[in-house]
């Protein structure tokens, strides 16, 4: 997807980083893929970046 965004800089939060690094979903037959999925965009809608629309980060 673009950015679609009038800005061309931005951080992400180094605890961000970690929550994400810290749940890995590796494809085995006992993990929950659509869990997951949820769990990762629950933790991007703790993100807000100024002037960029909430759709372009996930």
């Amino acid at each position: 997807m673009r950015l679609l965004a009038n800005t061309t800089k931005f951080e992400l939060r180094s605890s961000l980083i970690n929550m994400v690094q810290n749940n890995v979903f590796n494809g085995l037959s006992n993990e929950d893929s659509v869990a997951y999925v949820e769990n990762f965009l629950e933790k991007c809608d703790t993100m807000h970046i100024t002037r960029v629309i909430k759709v372009v980060i996930i």
